[in-house]
């Protein structure tokens, strides 16, 4: 796992019910993307079994905080997806311009899940 899908997974360890929230909405908002051309490239460039393991990681641990807090049930499941797509885009974010993946999609599988860090300081 690269450092930077590791960041993302220590991440979900800081999910409230206010971050949950907003990542939910901002997942709802951007259409509940899912990995479309990023799935290709990486297939492609013989990534997709790491890219998949990212995409685990971050539905494990955003899973795990659900189950121990009092989360909207709702929410946490938009949240796992929202998670799932930012472990894959990590995982291929240098393979953006490759097989159609865009930083367009790159975006769309990620920004949801910063959303809900956009207002800490």
């Amino acid at each position: 796992m690269s450092i930077e899908v590791e960041l993302l997974v220590a991440m979900a360890d800081t999910l409230t019910d206010e971050r949950v929230a907003r990542i939910a909405d901002a997942y709802r908002a951007a259409g509940l993307p899912h990995a479309r051309f990023s799935v290709i490239a990486a297939q492609q460039a013989g990534r997709h079994s790491e890219a998949c393991a990212a995409m685990r990681d971050m539905a494990t641990s955003v899973s795990l905080i659900g189950l121990v807090n009092d989360c909207d049930p709702r929410d946490i499941s938009l949240v796992v997806w929202a998670a799932k797509n930012a472990g894959y885009a990590m995982a291929t974010e240098d393979l953006i311009g490759t097989f159609a993946y865009s930083s367009t999609e790159y975006g769309k599988l990620i920004d949801p899940w910063f959303a809900g860090f956009a207002d800490d300081h």
